[in-house]
């Protein structure tokens, strides 16, 4: 994974590029560790190129799951929209083996 612009994914900027990773195989992810922090949200908003195929899980005691969510594909983006609101211990997304960009990660 190439992270040369990691920190721009929490700037507010939609279309900043921040992490790219190539075509290829095997396990592809991006975790984010919430338990400095302790956000609630209902919804994840990522933006990106080619991630209309990324899985959305969360952290919770250790265990990783997908929570019950309504999911909006955009040109650019993918919208998560959680049944209820939750306070995870960390975010992680999974993606396909195709090239992707990720630009922001949004949570509300």
């Amino acid at each position: 994974v190439k992270t040369p612009h990691a920190r721009t994914l929490f700037d507010g900027v939609k279309d900043n590029y921040a992490i790219e990773m190539p075509e290829g195989e095997g396990e592809r992810f991006f975790e984010i560790d919430l338990t400095g922090v302790k956000p609630v949200f209902s919804k994840v908003v990522v933006h990106g190129y080619q991630i209309d195929d990324m899985q959305m899980q969360l952290r919770m005691n250790g265990a990783l799951s997908a929570p019950a969510a309504k999911v909006e594909t955009g040109a650019f983006s993918k919208t998560f929209l959680l049944a209820e609101p939750t306070c995870p211990d960390g975010l992680r997304l999974e993606f396909g083996q195709r090239k992707l960009e990720l630009y922001e990660i949004e949570v509300f």
